[in-house]
């Protein structure tokens, strides 16, 4: 009798483990669609109107205004062929204080830097989609910027280099913000590494909104 049972018991767990695969061998399959979304907005050519701020150096802060113009090859690869802004020299008042309550000039001053224009190949491998407020969709890109250029301080032109990430934010098919941090490196002089932080609006010319693609496998 306890045989039986026993038996009687691995039988329904022999079931519950086999069941499911044999629904499975013999149920319908329903296609799958599946929804490709390009990107939106293609890119071609853009122009930029840009304000930023750099920390120099401990006795000069700057705040720079400039434009660039970009060119897209394609969604991934573009050139930035001319950034350009002028820099607004912002003292800190370290120096005067120097000076004033412990009679110390400063040895550790740099150049003032008066404006500098670089140019610039951009990567953009990244494309998402972010929820605003929980009402709208926004679409942004992150591009990955790197080029050379040229700086004018007070004591002359000097070689630099530059290199940074670009977070933009696409409002319509031709307009967007863009949000740019990048670090200066200069060839020559008594500067310093600069990093500049820089909000932009973009106007870009010619950009045809691409379709959604919907296939079925």
């Amino acid at each position: 009798m306890y045989k039986c049972v026993y038996f009687l018991r691995f039988f329904a767990i022999f079931l519950c483990f086999v069941s499911p695969n044999i629904y499975g061998q013999t149920s319908y399959v329903t296609p799958k669609v599946i929804a490709v979304q390009s990107r939106p907005y293609a890119l071609s050519d853009e122009l930029t109107v840009q304000a930023g701020y750099l920390p120099l150096d401990s006795f000069t802060r700057y705040i720079a205004l400039g434009m660039s113009f970009t060119h897209f090859f394609t969604d991934f690869f573009g050139w930035e062929v001319v950034n350009a802004n002028y820099a607004s020299n912002i003292s800190t008042g370290l120096e005067q204080e120097l000076a004033t309550k412990f009679s110390v000039a400063s040895e550790d001053k740099f150049d003032v830097l008066n404006y500098y224009y670089t140019t610039n190949l951009v990567f953009t491998p990244f494309y998402n989609k972010n929820l605003l407020f929980n009402s709208s969709i926004v679409y942004g890109e992150t591009s990955l910027v790197a080029g050379f250029g040229i700086s004018k301080f007070d004591s002359g032109n000097v070689n630099c280099a530059d290199f940074g990430v670009v977070f933009r934010f696409l409002l319509g098919p031709s307009t967007s913000l863009k949000f740019d941090i990048r670090d200066y490196i200069y060839f020559a002089g008594n500067a310093r590494t600069n990093l500049m932080i820089k909000l932009g609006f973009a106007y870009n010319f010619g950009t045809p909104e691409q379709k959604l693609e919907v296939s079925s496998d």
